[in-house]
């Protein structure tokens, strides 16, 4: 993870995740740019219910390491506004890092049981 608004180091890509969540949708905006800031591609994803933004950007970081490994980018820093997602991926606080993980894998195991994913 980078700081939020600082450019990656010269030759890296950096995405940007950002969630936003409805009363019955939420939607997960993943958005890569070059060191120079030039647009290099970007994906929505959108979930068909609720989950709290926090929960909404894990799943956006999945999709998006996910999607860039598909796309055998392995140049990339990501950066999302959610310090609690950022923290737990970051390892730099290991009880935050408890807790926010319960949390997610509880929330991601009710909406995968709900939608059958």
């Amino acid at each position: 993870m980078i700081e939020s608004g600082s450019p990656p180091v010269a030759g890296r890509n950096k995405c940007n995740i950002d969630a936003a969540s409805s009363l019955n949708r939420t939607g997960i905006d993943i958005c890569v740019r070059d060191s120079n800031g030039t647009f290099v591609l970007a994906k929505i994803v959108s979930l068909p219910c609720f989950v709290p933004v926090d929960v909404g950007e894990a799943v956006g970081l999945h999709s998006a390491l996910q999607w860039m490994s598909d796309m055998q980018f392995d140049n990339v820093d990501f950066e999302m506004d959610s310090k609690l997602t950022s923290d737990a991926f970051s390892f730099e606080q290991e009880r935050h890092i408890r807790i926010w993980l319960h949390y997610f894998f509880l929330s991601f195991f009710v909406y995968c049981f709900i939608f059958q994913l």
